[in-house]
């Protein structure tokens, strides 16, 4: 007796996805990438795809961002089977592999500025697993993982960028190629021994701050609003930390509390109190406060609220609906300082 079908689903699937789109431009591939041909290889008019991405290079970014949430990362063995030093080679490795097989990304993962907060996430929570994997500090293992990472990256990509536009035959180039491969990997591992040789001391960061995180300057992200007297106490001291480091940043709240919330008032004087005696300090490193909203909603009160805003920070003040409009703030407000 044949078994019966299911029913096909009832109405037209959605044409036009993020994944579909990703999907679309790496199969392209990120320097080949335009309108015409990812809207061609969806199947629909370059007018439907300009609704979802706005430009072209909000469609790179948006293919870039998704290859890499797409690498799987190598992960510390549990419990741990090797050296520190044999997983960063793994890691190296890995990296080089991932530059070769995705031509054109390195520019969205090796700048801060156009690295997307989910990618600066996954970059933390990996540095966070090794870190505890191994028993090092975090800051010594974003220092190990992120010098192997922008080395290799770097040049790996200058490799084979050089390796595949030489107009030469075939044989040479892989040839050619798998001499600029061992050279390569020569040289990471002198980095990787020479960056395992440094102290503490000499990559500890001369600031640390409480209530933001900083690992990804200039972006200083406040996680929690500071309501309270003791968090809002948390907030100056960090303030104070970054002014005296000399260090510039764009204050990025990532949630809102509810209008109908009370706040601590001797937590709003303090504030208040401390940014009239800090106003010039404060005006020459905070290069402006972006407010993200995640529901539409929102949005309208939120923009009412800049003005108010910039009124007592004395900075420029904007709302963010979205990674891409969050980085053209920073962009903009870091440029032009």
């Amino acid at each position: 007796m044949p078994t019966p079908q299911a029913p096909a689903p009832r109405g037209r699937p959605p044409t036009i996805t993020r994944a579909r789109i990703a999907d679309a431009g790496i199969q392209i591939g990120l320097p080949n990438i335009t309108f015409v041909g990812v809207a061609a290889a969806l199947g629909v008019s370059q007018m439907a795809l300009y609704k979802h991405v706005g430009n072209l290079e909000g469609l790179k970014q948006l293919v870039a961002e998704e290859i890499f949430s797409r690498w799987q990362v190598p992960r510390a063995t549990i419990p741990v089977q090797d050296s520190l030093e044999d997983y960063l080679q793994l890691f190296s490795a890995a990296t080089q592999a991932f530059v070769k097989a995705n031509p054109g990304i390195t520019p969205y993962v090796i700048r801060r500025l156009v690295a997307t907060p989910s990618m600066l996430d996954k970059i933390r929570e990996h540095q966070e697993h090794i870190a505890q994997a191994y028993g090092v500090s975090f800051e010594r293992s974003r220092y190990l993982m992120g010098t192997v990472a922008f080395h290799c990256l770097a040049v790996a990509d200058t490799v084979y960028a050089v390796a595949g536009r030489e107009p030469r035959a075939a044989v040479e180039r892989v040839v050619e190629e798998v001499e600029m491969e061992g050279i390569l990997q020569l040289g990471m591992t002198a980095l990787i021994q020479g960056a395992l040789a440094m102290s503490e001391q000499d990559i500890s960061p001369d600031f640390s701050t409480q209530l933001l995180d900083t690992s990804a300057l200039p972006i200083a992200r406040v996680r929690e609003f500071p309501l309270t007297l003791e968090l809002a106490t948390q907030w100056l001291d960090d303030m104070e930390t970054l002014i005296k480091a000399e260090k510039e940043f764009v204050l990025v709240y990532e949630s809102l509390p509810d209008p109908s919330t009370p706040g601590d008032p001797e937590g709003r004087k303090k504030a208040v109190l401390w940014l009239k005696a800090h106003r010039e300090g404060f005006g020459r490193y905070c290069r402006g406060i972006v407010m993200m909203c995640d529901d539409p909603a929102n949005l309208p009160a939120l923009q009412e609220m800049v003005g108010p805003l910039e009124k007592v920070y004395r900075v420029p003040g904007g709302v963010a609906s979205s990674p891409d409009e969050l980085r053209a703030f920073i962009q903009q407000w870091v440029t032009a300082s």
